[in-house]
Parts: C-alpha cells; sequence; structure tokens
C-alpha cells in the first residue's frame, strides 16, 4: 500500500477504511495509527466492567451472610423492648447503668441449630423478693415464636434497696446465622 491512498484495511477481523498514513511493520508487530488505536474510553470502560464483575458477585455473598445476621440482631432488639416496655412493680425503677443483649448458641447449655436470645436488666426495688416474684409470675412477654422464659436474681438489700437481675431468654432457630450454627 502506498502513502496517501484510501483502501479496504482488514483490522481485527473487521474491514474499516485504511487511514491516511501509513501503518508500519515492525517485526511481528503492527503499528497502528492513532486513528485505529483503541479508545481510553473504551479501555477504561472494559476496566470498569471488569471490576464490576468482581465486586457484584462479592457484594451478593455478603448480603447473603448479613441478612440472617441482621434479622437476628432486630429480634434480639425486638425482646429487649418488649421487656423494658413491660410494667415495673411499684417502687421499682430500672438501672440505666446495668442491661445487657446477647445473642448465640448455647447460651443454656445443649447443642444445636438455634440462636439463644438473652436481656437481662438489673431493677432497684424497695419490694419483696416474693413481691417481685408474683409481678413477674404473671408476665407474659412474647419471644420469636414462644413466650419467653424469665428467670428472677435477688441481692441482699443495701440501705433499705435491693437489686433484682431480671433475665428473659428466648430461643429461635439459627436460618443460617453463622453465629448460631
Amino acid at each position: 500500500m502506498r502513502q496517501g491512498t484510501r483502501s479496504r484495511c482488514q483490522i481485527w477481523g473487521q474491514i474499516v477504511q485504511c487511514p491516511a498514513e501509513p501503518i508500519e511493520r515492525t517485526g511481528a508487530f503492527l503499528i497502528l495509527p492513532s486513528a485505529i488505536a483503541p479508545d481510553r474510553r473504551d479501555v477504561m470502560r472494559l476496566g470498569w466492567g471488569c471490576l464490576a464483575a468482581l465486586l457484584v458477585p462479592l457484594a451478593g455473598l455478603f448480603v447473603l451472610v448479613m441478612i440472617p445476621m441482621w434479622r437476628d440482631n432486630a429480634r434480639l432488639e425486638a425482646l429487649y423492648e418488649r421487656v423494658t416496655d413491660y410494667p415495673r412493680p411499684p417502687n421499682t425503677r430500672l438501672a440505666y447503668y446495668d442491661r445487657d443483649m446477647t445473642l448465640g448458641r448455647n447460651l443454656s447449655g445443649g447443642s444445636g441449630d438455634y440462636c439463644d436470645y438473652r436481656v437481662r436488666i438489673t431493677l432497684l426495688t424497695t419490694l419483696q423478693p416474693e413481691e417481685i416474684r408474683r409481678h413477674y409470675s404473671k408476665a407474659l412477654i412474647a419471644g420469636a415464636e414462644d413466650n419467653a422464659r424469665i428467670s428472677l436474681f435477688f441481692e441482699d438489700p443495701v440501705d433499705g434497696e435491693s437489686r433484682v437481675v431480671v433475665e428473659v431468654f428466648d430461643s429461635h432457630g439459627s436460618d443460617w446465622d453463622w453465629r448460631c450454627t
């Protein structure tokens, strides 16, 4: 091909108009003029496409792993809200500095594919232990599937006021939460 003439060229299997500037051959490589070289936008588009091809499956895997965890965290938070919203006995106040929420497997012993939810709150009261027991024996706090179990732990009174730990326990199938399997 002579310089300055236009004819049909085949580049990468496509028939295109040959450029006016010459195409040089150097050994086994063909040096393309700037009119035929890949555009920078095409290269960037290819790079972003490859990055998306890597990140989309990772994001999907992240969501698949996290959905059961988010659901169980919401169940634990809902149980905590129901426990703290339950009316306290008279002459009793909540010790805000001493409360606990726990989610995991085997909190009460045993093994299996389930999640245990445990909420503990501490009350300060001037009532006798029997009055507290009577109050919480009537309590029906909903758990994930059934009513939650309530346990009471009493400490000896100090200055006329005693601490009572109210522990509410519930259990539910793990539903793919890796913390509970």
